[in-house]
């Protein structure tokens, strides 16, 4: 193959990769000049949509506090076992240990395809002058904010929330390159019904053409399952399962990993 048929066949990839995000500018497009109106450029800009998916889940939040230490380094492998009991009655975090809070929501109350809930366990470590914390920096003034500064006890009563999973504020990820993702409570509502409503109607896409918010919703739990389950094998077995059954799984995880 030559080279011209080489750059063809790439080029040809790159228009199948892309799709409607990529096209070649003709002489006519490249002198293009046209009025637009300054002010709604302004209010475009002022109000445009952040970058990058956060994925939000809905459902019954629990919180489980754990006491952390570090046990004697195993000499065969050189790494410390991570040690950690339920936080019980009377417990005291003692000297070398630190409180880590699991935080649990069951997705699956409202999706009965999913048979696992979103769950997360972040350290209680504040912010310093020498580096920052998820816990201070996301995890703890959205449980103030939505839960108010007593938010210990209500979150012991279970309420129904919405958390995003939001990227933890260093940018770690795991060997794959994935960004790991901690829990910022967004919403809190009074009960089951109130939180599914609300669940539908960010997943309804109202307002717009049915079918492509039926599709964008499909693509949202999509993106979900990957970020909680981080196996794509795994999630293409879930994707044969209703509501994604009659939806080729393949389109879905390319739309989601976009």
């Amino acid at each position: 193959m030559t080279t011209a048929h080489l750059f063809v066949a790439f080029s040809d990839y790159l228009t199948l990769a892309l799709g409607e995000h990529t096209t070649m500018a003709t002489d006519e497009e490249k002198e293009e000049v046209f009025e637009f109106s300054e002010d709604a450029l302004d209010d475009a800009v002022a109000n445009a949509p952040e970058a990058g998916f956060v994925n939000v889940n809905f459902g019954r939040l629990t919180v489980l506090p754990y006491i952390v230490s570090w046990g004697k380094k195993d000499p065969t492998t050189g790494k410390s076992p991570k040690l950690s009991r339920p936080m019980k009655p009377g417990d005291k975090v003692k000297e070398g240990e630190y409180t880590e809070i699991k935080f649990r929501v069951d997705i699956a109350e409202f999706n009965p395809a999913l048979n696992f809930s979103y769950e997360r366990a972040v350290p209680v470590r504040k912010s310093s002058s020498r580096a920052q914390s998820d816990w201070s920096e996301i995890v703890e003034p959205g449980l103030i904010s939505v839960l108010g500064p007593k938010w210990i006890a209500a979150a012991k009563g279970r309420p129904y929330v919405a958390v995003e999973d939001t990227p933890n504020i260093n940018g770690k990820a795991n060997d794959k390159g994935k960004i790991f993702g901690v829990p910022k409570v967004v919403a809190v509502y009074a009960n089951a019904a109130e939180c599914a409503a609300a669940r539908e109607l960010r997943f309804s896409g109202a307002g717009g053409n049915h079918a492509d918010a039926e599709l964008t919703a499909l693509v949202d739990q999509v993106r979900g399952l990957l970020s909680a389950v981080g196996d794509v094998d795994e999630v293409r077995k879930l994707l044969a399962q209703p509501p994604f059954g009659n939806h080729d799984a393949d389109k879905l995880l390319a739309l989601a990993q976009l």
